[in-house]
């Protein structure tokens, strides 16, 4: 590789932000795998910046470097412009109460069930998840782990020819649009990608047919590690 003694590697920056210090994330250099990197900056008057994707940075690489699922989240203003900060905090909390308070009253009539992420070990936290044939079920899925996950309730007997689908998506420039999940009457519901330290509520209605309904992740390198069962009873 050649390089410039100051080349930074592959980072993502904003370039209308560089005072009180640019914004950059940390950047990755040599040949690893895929590595989830953050930043924090206060836009300030700007009502609209740019993110770069940048390889080099202040001089010369020469490599590839793939930048994926990038997500921007409001934090809100920064400490030193709030000027009631305890009026802003208690709208906040009322605010997420209401919608929270909202969605459970649409689905009061429905199963709760939990699913989660065992940290670091590409596992769901549950091997199964029961429920009656037919009924309306809220399954929360709370994502504890340090990447992206989905899940998917199929068909019974059709996780492997899910998992060729799967894989076939590493090659599809939609994928990620798609949250990685194919298109396929095999999927009776899904859980789209779900950032980590997030979670999500899916409303369905149980199929009516017992038995067993894998649940699947089909993120890339996933699917044969991260299993569970929906039980139809």
């Amino acid at each position: 590789m050649y390089k410039r003694q100051n080349a930074l590697g592959a980072l993502i920056a904003v370039p209308e932000i560089q005072v009180p210090r640019p914004v950059l994330t940390i950047a990755s250099k040599g040949t690893g795998s895929w590595v989830q990197a953050r930043t924090s900056f206060d836009t300030g008057q700007l009502e609209q910046i740019s993110i770069a994707c940048v390889l080099g940075s202040g001089g010369v690489v020469t490599g590839t470097a793939w930048f994926d699922d990038l997500t921007l989240t409001e934090l809100g203003p920064a400490d030193e412009r709030v000027t009631d900060p305890l009026a802003t905090t208690l709208l906040h909390v009322v605010a997420q109460t209401s919608v929270g308070l909202a969605n459970a009253d649409a689905d009061s009539d429905a199963v709760v069930i939990q699913l989660g992420v065992v940290p670091d070990v590409m596992k769901y936290d549950r091997t199964e998840l029961t429920v009656r044939a037919g009924e309306k079920v809220r399954l929360v899925f709370r994502n504890t782990d340090h990447m992206q996950h989905n899940a998917l309730i199929l068909k019974p007997g059709r996780i492997d020819a899910m998992g060729a689908l799967a894989d076939q998506m590493l090659t599809d420039q939609r994928a990620l649009s798609r949250n990685y999940v194919p298109d396929s009457p095999d999927v009776l519901a899904h859980v789209p990608l779900v950032n980590p330290g997030e979670t999500f509520e899916l409303v369905f209605m149980a199929p009516t047919a017992p038995g067993r309904y894998p649940i699947v992740c089909t993120f890339p390198g996933h699917w044969r590690m991260m299993q569970s069962a929906l039980v139809v009873q």
